[in-house]
């Protein structure tokens, strides 16, 4: 699992998806995190993420969230460039052996 960080008005948060971060996710909205989700789910899966991996010190409501997100919509872009090099790194991660030899697909 591979980690990133996110900055919210000076304050940096830990980034990783987990276990928990799917539960989270899935009591909030009730459905499966997805490929295809909307704006709207995309934006509670960031919150779910951050309140996943920093439940001491994000003490963000979700409206405030949003209100920050919408105001910094870069954060919002960045968040899922990260999502995607990660996604990248576990697909060339889980096409190899456990010798670092690329499987055949």
């Amino acid at each position: 699992m591979k980690t990133g960080v996110l900055t919210i008005d000076g304050k940096e948060y830990r980034l990783a998806i987990t276990l928990r971060t799917h539960v989270i996710y899935e009591r909030i909205t009730g459905k499966m995190v997805s490929g295809q989700m909307s704006t709207f789910e995309n934006i509670v899966f960031i919150y779910a993420v951050l309140m996943s991996q920093n439940r001491e010190d994000f003490k963000m409501t979700f409206e405030g969230f949003f209100d920050w997100i919408d105001s910094h919509e870069e954060a919002y872009a960045e968040f899922f460039r990260w999502v995607k090099q990660q996604t990248e790194a576990d697909t060339l991660l889980n096409n190899q052996d456990k010798d670092g030899v690329k499987k055949k697909v």
